[in-house]
């Protein structure tokens, strides 16, 4: 199924927490959608010549949520079909930022266990994630903390603007790729009739 069968299909956005795997299932859904995709964090970092981690350190997370809101509104207004974005984790902590992405996007939610996405972060570096890597002393024990800390904030905020959640436990990117192509392929499909 490609774009021309859902030409008027919302862009998907994918939410979750840092580890959830949204960068890596992005492309992979968006080619089997026939779609585009992008990384937010990674339109930020284009639009502002730093990259995140800086950004956070050099104007704060207040200033780095606006420029947040500034990319998604952005992404989302392009008027061209078909396409993913890859949100960051804490996309959802803004009031603005969860209207916009409701009004605009059909969101999913990637689940994921604090203890997985650990796991997950440590395999990439937590160097390159300011709101783990700063965490107090403690090393992964403070991630860990950290993570869960994010998810009981950030879980409820998710599922308030989610049209469709998946649990990534033990399922590869591909794997999230193609089941929620096919939840998507079905959302259209009942809409459209």
């Amino acid at each position: 199924m490609t774009l021309r069968r859902f030409e008027g299909a919302a862009p998907v956005a994918l939410v979750g927490l840092p580890g959830a795997g949204k960068t890596a299932v992005a492309p992979l859904l968006a080619t089997r959608l026939g779609w585009r995709w992008d990384d937010l964090d990674v339109a930020i970092a284009r639009a502002a010549g730093m990259g995140v981690p800086e950004l956070l350190r050099s104007e704060g997370e207040a200033r780095f949520r606006e420029r947040e809101l500034e990319a998604l509104r952005r992404a989302l207004a392009t008027p061209a079909a078909g396409f993913v974005l890859a949100c960051g984790g804490g996309v959802v902590v803004g009031q603005e930022a969860r209207r916009v992405l409701a009004a605009g996007a059909t969101v999913v939610w990637l689940q994921v266990r604090p203890e997985t996405a650990l796991a997950r972060l440590q395999a990439s570096g937590l160097a390159d994630r300011p709101l783990l890597s700063d965490a107090p002393a403690g090393g992964d024990a403070a991630a860990l903390r950290r993570l869960r800390e994010l998810q009981a904030v950030r879980d409820p905020l998710y599922g308030a603007i989610a049209a469709i959640s998946v649990s990534t436990e033990g399922r590869t990117p591909e794997e999230l790729a193609a089941a929620l192509h096919a939840a998507l392929r079905d959302r259209w499909a009942g809409s459209a009739s």
